[in-house]
């Protein structure tokens, strides 16, 4: 299996979400289950939760929603997405800084 996660920028208070399509390189029948190992302070959710592959789908999609519950700005914190089969291990590294933008209020 190979996957790619973009940098991404986000200027919403709200969770960032995002969708990667990946494709089996391994055997024809594999079944991939996710642990999820998040940067602190962050809210990681990934659908679905297993990913299966068979001669008819050779690629499959997944969701990724991140939000964070710092209130400050924060350096990066790091995490890791996992997905497992019998054999492999297949790590996507996560990594995520909190910057809350200011409100600014003119009079004029």
């Amino acid at each position: 299996m190979l996957i790619y996660l973009q940098s991404l920028s986000q200027t919403s208070k709200d969770e960032v979400t995002l969708t990667r399509i990946v494709t089996n390189v391994g055997p024809v029948d594999s079944v991939y289950k996710l642990v999820v190992e998040p940067p602190f302070g962050v809210r990681v959710v990934v659908t679905p939760e297993t990913l299966v592959f068979n001669s008819k789908n050779k690629s499959v999609s997944f969701t990724v929603r991140v939000s964070t519950t710092h209130e400050i700005n924060t350096g990066f914190d790091f995490g890791s997405l996992i997905w497992r089969d019998y054999v492999h291990n297949v790590t996507i590294p996560v990594s995520v800084r909190t910057q809350v933008l200011q409100n600014y209020y003119d009079e004029n």
